[in-house]
């Protein structure tokens, strides 16, 4: 029994780590609401199953109909996209 809790502790779920490096502080806010909200739309069991840490880059060079890029542990998001997310206005715009 002790050993179970011990191993239930020591999992593991899925992260997402902003890399924020270049990011004014109301990207980086408006960033990280983003990540919460991506991760409490997932179901907690895909969370647990997925035991690794993505990091996320806001990344210029994407062409410009696409959103994102994901490979590996790596996680690009459209650069032009940032602006609508900082000042709300991606909240009311349909895509």
């Amino acid at each position: 029994m002790a050993l179970t809790a011990l191993a239930n502790l020591c999992q593991a779920d899925l992260r997402l780590t902003l890399d924020n490096g270049d990011l004014q502080p109301a990207e980086r806010a408006a960033s990280q609401q983003l990540l919460d909200e991506a991760m409490a739309a997932l179901p907690p069991r895909m969370i647990e199953r997925l035991d690794r840490n993505v990091r996320v880059r806001w990344h210029k060079s994407l062409i410009h109909d696409v959103y994102g890029s994901a490979g590996g542990d790596l996680l690009l998001l459209n650069r032009r996209l940032l602006p609508g997310l900082t000042d709300g206005s991606a909240a009311i715009q349909r895509t």
